[in-house]
């Protein structure tokens, strides 16, 4: 599972400097000034310092890469992706472009996780763009393990993702079988019933025998009990518009035995505007699941046009990764935020966010099994080893 507490180091002033003239000099004791806030958890504070240095010295990739990580520490993950954006743009030295990268990795995982609770389409595009981070903070600095680390761990969340995508396909696909299957009946129910009643009104008017009215009787029987056995059924594996089409089969029901009744008494005007109503209604219910039939085809076509997508530019990603990390590490030993490894129980289980179709239920799926296997793994990502 990828580690959830992201560590980001500053930028140390005595590694980069800033230049000699006045405005790099202000520049320089602003950035102290946040680096200070920074260090006491005053986050704002330490944003009003940074932007001020960036009015002194505006192309300074130090002070975007350290409001970046102000702004990561506030949650805003958004904002702090376009500063790090800036600072990789803007920085001429590799090992801090690699690390902005890398924080652009980490902020767009943040992100995902966000967006994983209200939008799956948009959580795997950020999680996409993380892989793509990792990816170029590995070719500027191939010994940022967290990386590397970073990037299989999100490779393998995307596939499961993907994967579980791909179940909820074939469960719709199934869905709409069922879906079909119902149908099937409803319209053969309707057509029996319109049969039945025309076969009805020419037996009173023959005064056929009560023979004959008797196979009558039956079939109408048959009917009701086969409609009882669609409402049984959509009850055990429900469609969509349950409710409405129930409702409609519990009238057809009910119509279909006063018609019963109503034979059994002899009155044809009745019993045939009875079993004119139960056809009704079960045409009722045929209509209301065609139309969320329709309903559910558009949103599936809109589904796999973006699930497409995102399977060809996972793959691309995943073939990109395994010609370049072959050999890399792929795990790592948490570490607390002071630099210690932490003992057994400090450690803590996997419980990542997990985004999809249904983003709720994935992430609870998938939070549930990673708890059940008792993955014994690091379960937040490691920190930037060294401190600008």
């Amino acid at each position: 599972m990828i580690k959830k507490n992201i560590h980001i180091s500053l930028v140390a002033l005595g590694l980069f400097l800033l230049g000699s003239n006045v405005h790099a000099e202000s520049a320089r004791s602003l950035i102290s000034q946040g680096n200070q806030a920074y260090h006491l958890g005053q986050y704002d504070q330490a944003i009003e310092a940074y932007d001020k240095a960036l009015e002194a010295e505006p192309d300074s990739p130090y002070a975007l890469y350290n409001k970046g990580n102000a702004l990561y520490k506030k949650g805003e993950y958004d904002k702090a992706v376009d500063v790090f954006e800036q600072a990789a743009l803007k920085s001429k030295n590799s090992e801090l472009e690699a690390h902005s990268h890398f924080n652009l990795g980490n902020a767009a995982v943040k992100e995902s996780e966000k967006l994983g609770q209200t939008d799956g389409s948009k959580s795997l595009d950020r999680l996409k763009q993380a892989i793509d981070h990792y990816q170029q903070a590995l070719a500027m600095n191939p010994e940022l393990k967290d990386a590397g680390y970073n990037l299989e761990l999100s490779r393998q969340r995307l596939k499961f993702l993907l994967d579980e995508i791909q179940k909820q396909k074939e469960a719709a696909q199934k869905q709409q079988e069922h879906q079909k299957e119902v149908a099937n009946q409803l319209e053969q129910l309707a057509g029996q019933q319109e049969q039945l009643q025309q076969d009805t009104a020419q037996s009173f008017q023959d005064h056929k025998t009560p023979e004959n009215m008797d196979d009558l009787k039956n079939r109408q029987q048959q009917l009701q009990d086969q409609t009882g056995e669609v409402m049984n059924d959509i009850t055990q594996q429900p469609v969509p518009g349950q409710e409405k089409i129930q409702e409609q089969l519990q009238q057809a029901q009910e119509h279909q035995a006063n018609a019963s009744q109503q034979m059994e008494q002899g009155d044809a005007q009745a019993t045939q505007q009875a079993q004119e109503q139960a056809a009704d209604s079960l045409k009722n219910a045929l209509a209301a699941l065609k139309e969320q039939q329709q309903q559910d085809q558009k949103n599936q076509q809109s589904e796999d046009g973006e699930q497409q997508n995102q399977q060809q530019t996972a793959g691309s990603q995943n073939q990109q990764g395994e010609q370049g990390q072959e050999g890399q590490q792929q795990a790592a030993q948490a570490v607390n935020e002071d630099g210690q490894q932490p003992n057994a129980d400090q450690q803590q289980k996997p419980k990542g966010v997990i985004a999809g179709m249904s983003p709720g239920d994935i992430l609870k799926e998938e939070q549930h099994n990673r708890e059940q296997r008792q993955i014994q793994q690091a379960s937040r990502y490691s920190e930037v080893d060294k401190d600008w």
